[in-house]
């Protein structure tokens, strides 16, 4: 596969992977597409004049500079018919034709489950996400999602303290960090999984990316958990494709009075996706396709010192108020500000409404 006719095809405005797919099936190869004739092209299903025009007039040094950016930024590109393309996303309705990775793909990372909920998740959400991606990781399975603020990012950082592998699909090219706070978060995912896209180097992160993105998501992995999603959420989104992939739904229930739970609520009581209190309950129906790492089921603590370690270790994932964390630290009120923040912008701890903190 030549992967710069390959690139120059996906470059060409009209041409997504589903209409490359079919051009290169009826042609052979990304080269011979764009050496076909405009009578020849338009005799391809969905082709049309405008999109045959195209064809014609593409630029084909918008490849070169697509692989001089992936050389550059150190990230690789594998195709549809690559031997290493994930196998699981091969078998769905539309995978994309080619992949952009900063990071490495297992064999290993076929044993995975992706995680996705809100960008603005309830201390309850926080909790049970963390506790179930750590403990997906920490078993040996591959906690894949989007690197979005909230659940997704709750859900990379978990599996990455617990020591295993995590893998953030994107919804813009991979030299375009988003959120750009996750700069450093992104950095620990490629040292430990992967960071992966299916849009070109420069590709902004527009609304219509998310969707699109989110197949990617459940088809390279065993089942969907969704985790504080309200009934419009885009995680619903996932979860739909997780379905329509034969692939497993499952959703943490939620506080029925919270609007930002009715999504997975609602999940579960229609039968679509199975009602999950901990990671065992995902081992236990993705059981017969798992080979599992023995785990000590003690919670893995940051690597702290001092007075950092001994005030995270008195915050747990109920609220404390300030002025209790101050008398059992035995500190004055400054001091113990102080070291709230250091552990605060370490993302370890977050501060709630009524001057009361918890874990992460």
């Amino acid at each position: 596969m030549d992967i710069r006719a390959l690139i120059t095809l996906l470059s060409i405005t009209g041409v997504g992977p589903l209409r490359a797919r079919n051009l290169i099936g009826r042609f052979g190869s990304p080269e011979a597409v764009l050496d076909a004739s405009r009578s020849e092209l338009l005799k391809v299903d969905s082709i049309g004049e405008t999109t045959a025009d195209s064809i014609l007039q593409a630029d084909k040094s918008a490849a070169d500079k697509q692989l001089e950016k992936a050389e550059k930024i150190g990230a690789s590109i594998i195709t549809l018919w690559d031997k290493n393309y994930p196998p699981q996303l091969k078998e769905i309705y539309d995978p994309p034709i080619a992949l952009f990775i900063k990071g490495d793909i297992l064999e290993d990372d076929q044993q995975s489950v992706a995680i996705v909920g809100t960008r603005r998740p309830s201390n309850y959400g926080r909790v049970a996400c963390r506790k179930i991606a750590g403990g997906l990781a920490a078993r040996g399975i591959t906690v894949v999602s989007g690197m979005a603020r909230g659940i997704d990012s709750i859900a990379h950082r978990a599996a990455l303290e617990a020591g295993g592998r995590t893998i953030a699909v994107l919804g813009s090219g991979l030299d375009v960090v988003y959120p750009p706070e996750n700069d450093k978060l992104m950095a620990k995912i490629i040292s430990q999984g992967a960071v992966i896209s299916e849009f070109l180097f420069g590709t902004k992160p527009d609304p219509q990316n998310f969707p699109t993105r989110n197949r990617i998501i459940s088809g390279m992995t065993l089942g969907t958990l969704v985790v504080d999603a309200a009934e419009k959420s885009g995680a619903l989104i996932t979860a739909a494709y997780a379905i329509d992939q034969n692939r497993e739904a499952f959703a943490v229930p939620g506080n029925i009075d919270n609007p930002s739970s009715g999504g997975v609520n609602k999940l579960i009581k229609s039968g679509h996706a199975a009602l999950i209190t901990s990671e065992e309950d995902i081992i236990n129906i993705l059981k017969h396709k798992l080979k599992l790492k023995d785990v000590d089921h003690a919670e893995p603590e940051p690597e702290l010192t001092g007075e950092l370690l001994e005030l995270y270790r008195l915050i747990s994932h109920e609220p404390l108020y300030i002025d209790e964390i101050a008398k059992k630290m035995n500190r004055n009120m400054p001091e113990t500000l102080t070291l709230l923040l250091q552990l605060e912008m370490s993302n370890y701890i977050r501060q709630i409404p009524g001057k009361k903190f918890v874990r992460y």
